[in-house]
């Protein structure tokens, strides 16, 4: 088969594939252009197949490539140097077979169209660009990612590839612009993806952040959103800066607050964790407690009886001692309610509160006692919370969660600090209180503060280290050298509200995590490449 050219009325030239002159007349003649909508989805057909014969023979074009541009640029020169040219130079005729170029995608293709034909060529603009984008789609459903942006990917690589190769078409610069075209336009997705989210964070940052949101706690910065440490640096560098406004630390100030807010929620007061308020909310519990129990008895049951068995059995295994009889006079003094079949709430009350202050009383020199006497205080706050007539068992049960919130945040609030001096809850503090309490049930995530605190402390924690004497030293040198202007733009611009949602939306953060669309663009900037021209006619 060879290539004709043949002229029709209007000068236009086309070439028509046929084994004579004769033939290609008589085709030219009774050929019909097919429609822009046939040739897009003919040439889109012949492209998916051209791609994937590029696919098949792909790790033999490259190491054709490979070893052609080794022997040219590299083993050529240094045994021509050494030895001198050749006397007799290579040709294809006398050159030994190249392995890789037999199993390359040019001979896939070709023994391909033996069976089906030549693939068609497209005759219009819009087929072209539909047959550039087939040929981008093979590599891309094969690479990583969702199916949708690999599409996408592939349309992008196609169009851009075809695109740039009609600017320069017929110029040695062709083959490089639809490299190039390809590498642009299969990123596009990504590219856009970046514009859009900037910064994605990893689900579980995102999880922490929703945990805080959902509490009340959305005062944070674009860094403490998107966990990137970078980000964080400049925030509070640039917010620290003469005139600079400070918002960060603002943010960061009000997130604090917030945080307490939510944290004392949970034992019924606030907003704020000073010794007064806390000392007010103890005073309050103590009250509810006590008109409580005033109205209500504790029955006993065997349930709470159990309890107390299983409280005190590993207790009475050691030697009588001094404390051990302290244990027996609260088992005594338990016994006659137990007969009698019910405990006056004026009771209860005093007692379970000897049992406590006695249970941290030994925590250090008795354990096991302490435990005992902590394990029958909660038998009798059991038994006493299933006697509760139902009028006050919703009161009871708020009442208990508020003490015991109560008792963590007074642990958290007794640390060290000067946002603890002034009331603040903060989240290392509460996390360090809550996992002191029941390291098991922290790290299973169960108990009133265990999301918060865990969230509190990954997303809210400080920086190491807020400047280093070389930033310090670069931002008084960039401060004196602007009188102060640079710096303090800077930090106004980036920790503004607008900057801050742009910079700490997670908007498309799912899919740029899970679509490398980097890879996928260089992997179909590898499948691009210029086409022969087979197949009907087509117009210059």
């Amino acid at each position: 088969m060879a290539i004709f050219e043949i002229q029709d009325k209007n000068g236009k030239t086309f070439e028509v594939d046929a084994p004579d002159m004769m033939t290609a007349a008589q085709a030219f003649q009774g050929y019909t252009p097919p429609s822009t909508s046939e040739d897009v989805l003919k040439s889109g057909a012949s492209g998916v197949a051209s791609g994937a014969t590029k696919l098949a023979g792909l790790i033999p074009d490259l190491s054709s490539m490979a070893h052609n541009a080794a022997n040219k640029y590299l083993f050529d020169p240094i045994l021509n140097a050494t030895f001198g040219p050749p006397s007799k130079p290579l040709t294809p005729e006398n050159s030994p077979p190249d392995i890789n170029k037999l199993a390359g995608s040019a001979n896939i293709q070709k023994g391909v169209e033996s069976v089906t034909g030549k693939f068609y060529e497209p005759q219009t603009n819009a087929g072209k660009y539909a047959q550039s984008i087939g040929e981008a789609v093979p590599g891309s459903i094969l690479a990583p990612g969702g199916v949708a942006a690999r599409l996408a990917s592939a349309v992008g690589a196609g169009a851009g590839s075809e695109a740039l190769g009609q600017v320069t078409e017929g110029t040695g610069w062709e083959p490089f612009a639809r490299v190039g075209g390809a590498l642009v336009g299969g990123m596009a997705p990504y590219t856009a993806g970046r514009a859009i989210t900037p910064i994605p964070s990893n689900p579980q940052r995102e999880r922490l952040v929703q945990i805080l949101n959902d509490e009340g706690v959305n005062s944070l910065t674009a860094g403490q959103r998107t966990g990137n440490k970078t980000l964080q640096y400049l925030e509070s560098a640039s917010s620290t800066a003469p005139g600079a406004g400070g918002g960060a630390v603002r943010t960061q100030e009000e997130g604090q607050r917030q945080f307490t807010q939510a944290a004392m929620r949970r034992a019924g007061a606030g907003p704020e964790a000073t010794p007064e308020v806390l000392a007010a909310n103890n005073q309050r519990l103590g009250n509810a407690f006590e008109d409580l129990s005033a109205r209500n008895n504790l029955v006993p049951d065997n349930q709470m009886v159990n309890d107390i068995a299983a409280a005190v059995a590993r207790y009475r295994r050691i030697p009588n001692s001094q404390q051990a009889q302290m244990l027996q006079g609260y088992i005594d003094d338990i016994i006659p309610h137990i007969n009698a079949g019910a405990m006056p709430g004026v009771e209860y009350q005093p007692m379970r509160s000897m049992l406590s202050t006695d249970s941290k009383a030994v925590r250090q020199t008795d354990p096991y006692l302490s435990r005992a006497l902590a394990g029958i205080r909660d038998a009798l706050d059991n038994a006493m919370g299933r006697s509760i007539s139902p009028a006050d068992r919703e009161a009871w049960q708020a009442a208990r969660r508020e003490y015991g919130a109560q008792k963590i945040i007074e642990k958290a609030a007794s640390r060290a600090g000067e946002a603890t001096a002034e009331g603040q809850i903060v989240p290392a503090n509460l996390r360090n209180a809550v996992a002191a309490e029941n390291r098991g049930a922290y790290a299973r995530g169960q108990g009133p503060f265990s999301e918060l605190s865990r969230a509190g402390s990954a997303v809210m924690s400080p920086l190491p280290n807020s400047g280093t004497a070389q930033r310090a030293n670069a931002f008084n040198i960039l401060n004196q050298a602007t009188l102060g202007i640079i710096p303090a733009l800077t930090g106004r611009t980036l920790n503004s509200r607008p900057v801050q949602a742009y910079l700490g939306n997670q908007l498309l953060s799912e899919g740029l995590r899970t679509d490398p669309a980097f890879q996928r663009a260089i992997f179909q900037m590898l499948m691009e490449g210029s086409r022969n021209k087979l197949g009907p006619p087509v117009s210059n």
